[in-house]
């Protein structure tokens, strides 16, 4: 949705420090764009922090131009959830807090922990429909004493992948149960069942 992923850091950090781990992370301390991100970006800062934390950073400031609040990323600031008397003049640096989930101004010297966004390199894409592998069974040994199975299984023979799976000792109609349904649960995850 937002085409960004959320990087969490514990290690407290001064507002300037923690951008400049962020830029080495191709990213910005985090830029919220809706009441829906700032609840998603809170909820997910309040399990990733150690208990006890309080404050962290995001990117929101007025260091460019005092009184004038922007990300710094250098885009607008179009969202904002300040706290009743936030922003204070003088703090100019934003902070979240985490019981509350609203924004605060704060001395841009102190060390919170901070979210950084960074850009998705790898989108997550779909592969592309495939046939079902023909999966043919190789060979069987039974091992009464454990009471176990080795089952070979076989892969269409131009991936020539050959898998044994030892299971409790199993009836002819339930190793065939178990080949069907290798079929049936996703033609891509080849060797998995």
């Amino acid at each position: 949705m937002y085409k960004k992923c959320y990087e969490f850091y514990q290690e407290p950090a001064q507002f300037a420090y923690a951008e400049q781990q962020c830029n080495g992370e191709h990213g910005h301390l985090v830029s919220i764009a809706s009441a829906f991100e700032n609840s998603l970006v809170n909820v997910n800062a309040e399990v990733s922090f150690p208990n006890g934390t309080k404050n962290y950073w995001i990117g929101i400031n007025d260091l460019l131009k005092p009184g004038t609040w922007t990300w710094i990323s250098g885009s607008n600031a179009t969202y904002d959830d300040w706290a009743p008397t936030q922003p204070r003049q003088g703090s100019d640096c934003g902070m979240v807090q985490i019981s509350e989930g609203q924004w605060y101004s704060a001395d841009c010297m102190i060390f919170l922990p901070y979210v950084c966004e960074v850009p998705v390199i790898y989108p997550p894409t779909c592969p592309p429909q495939s046939t079902p592998p023909h999966i043919a069974r190789t060979g069987e040994k039974q091992d009464p004493k454990e009471r176990l199975t080795w089952i070979g299984l076989q892969w269409s023979p131009l991936e020539s992948q050959q898998i044994y799976l030892l299971t409790p000792a199993l009836r002819p109609h339930q190793i065939e149960r178990i080949m069907k349904s290798s079929l049936n649960t996703n033609g891509m995850n080849h060797g998995t069942m």
